[in-house]
């Protein structure tokens, strides 16, 4: 799994790129055989005016689970990082459970025949 980490106008980006790298391979690395890459974009929206303007993007590609997209928007980088790959690990759960359940059904369905 190729992981890409792209950070902008967000204070301490080598700490958080750090923090954020060892997070995505903490939830995801056991999907690893599932997904071919995996990017994370962090970006403040809005400068130094503060608010809900940390936006965190991650986009994970696989010949199985296609392109998945998550993207979540906090006041804090690392909350912000954190609330997305929780919804990204849930979002890729998901969707290889629902490719196993097809793919068994479908040998199911040939074996009967």
């Amino acid at each position: 799994m190729e992981l890409e980490i792209r950070i902008r106008a967000i204070d301490s980006a080598p700490r958080i790129e750090r923090l954020a790298r060892q997070k995505v391979h903490t939830h995801l690395h056991r999907f690893a055989s599932q997904l071919n890459r995996v990017t994370v974009r962090l970006q403040d929206e809005n400068g130094p005016k503060g608010g809900l303007d940390k936006r965190c993007h991650i986009v994970a590609t696989g010949p199985r689970v296609g392109t998945l997209t998550v993207d979540t928007l906090m006041e804090n980088p690392l909350a912000a990082v954190d609330r997305c790959v929780t919804r990204m690990t849930e979002v890729v759960r998901r969707t290889t459970s629902k490719t196993r359940t097809r793919d068994t059904r479908a040998v199911s369905i040939r074996d009967a025949f």
